[in-house]
């Protein structure tokens, strides 16, 4: 994702070795979308907690402007060296530290 990649990080490397990964995800359908339709994806995402951070998705169809689903994904920090469940990094929370950083994804 573009946000982590401005901030020097990947999902897998936040920090060192804890990454994130996604502990649940749901998807509600609004519309139809079809091949070849211009599509735009907006993210959003919460501030973190001590262990986790949710994100938000929202995809519309670019020309008619219908929102075509609405998503969301909960991620939990995890050490992947040492295989455990970690607390967020002081760079990916720096992320979140002003409302006009360039590198939190918008509000939806």
């Amino acid at each position: 994702m573009r946000w982590l990649k401005d901030g020097g990080m990947t999902e897998l490397s936040l920090s060192g070795s804890v990454g994130y990964m996604i502990t649940h995800a749901s998807v509600d359908y609004h519309g139809e979308g079809f091949f070849g339709d211009q599509l735009r994806v907006l993210l959003s995402a919460t501030p973190p907690s001590r262990r986790e951070f949710q994100l938000y998705y929202k995809v519309t169809n670019e020309s008619s402007g219908k929102v075509i689903a609405e998503a969301e994904t909960r991620q939990v920090f995890f050490d992947f060296a040492a295989r455990k469940i970690a607390s967020a990094s002081a760079p990916f929370l720096a992320l979140f530290a002003s409302e006009e950083d360039a590198h939190l994804p918008p509000a939806l």
